[in-house]
């Protein structure tokens, strides 16, 4: 069975994404401002970032229990959370920083796209929990829509057009954005008109 990726959304899920993302970097004055402020999009959302010593073993154990096991085998994987009661986000410090922007990024889309975040908040009692192929959706559309404030819209793009093709344009724009290589050239091969391979 192939795995989905987050390029499998339908056109009006990702409308509803790209329609957030703009919000979010509109409300946090974040457009056109390199690197791309992340603290400055979870300010303008009123989401708070934890202080790092919350996200130990114990916390992790106590929101296993609190969502109904549904962090089960991924345990030792949680990088990042988001309480839809304190509005706050978790993101493991040990992760390099360029990672951090994303994953906050990622938990920031939980927060704000409304249809998540209400049902987040359903959930919040433990006494359900999201069937799993709901749950792989909204991770896809949180890491689109981390990607697109990240990258801020069609603004990568735009630069990335404008220079002459090749590996070095999204290692460069990986700096200007403040993303990892990685996903700048993953934006880049998932976003550019000529094949990249």
């Amino acid at each position: 069975m192939k795995k989905t990726d987050d390029h499998t959304l339908t056109a009006e899920q990702y409308k509803v994404i790209i329609d957030e993302a703009e919000q979010r970097l509109n409300n946090a004055d974040a457009l056109g401002r390199f690197p791309t402020p992340v603290d400055d999009v979870m300010n303008a959302a009123n989401i708070r970032l934890a202080p790092p010593a919350i996200l130990d073993e114990n916390f992790i154990k106590k929101m296993r229990y609190k969502v109904n096991n549904v962090l089960k085998s991924a345990l030792d994987k949680v990088w990042g959370l988001f309480d839809a009661t304190s509005r706050m986000i978790f993101v493991d410090g040990s992760v390099l920083v360029v990672k951090q922007k994303f994953l906050k990024l990622h938990e920031i889309g939980h927060a704000t796209l409304a249809h998540q975040n209400e049902i987040f908040s359903l959930f919040e009692d433990g006494a359900k929990s999201l069937d799993p192929d709901t749950s792989e959706l909204f991770d896809r559309e949180a890491n689109v829509f981390a990607s697109e404030v990240l990258f801020q819209l069609d603004s990568f793009e735009n630069q990335a057009m404008d220079s002459d093709f090749g590996i070095g344009v999204p290692m460069a724009l990986s700096k200007t954005y403040g993303a990892s290589i990685y996903a700048s050239i993953r934006r880049y091969v998932g976003k550019h008109h000529k094949a990249c391979i």
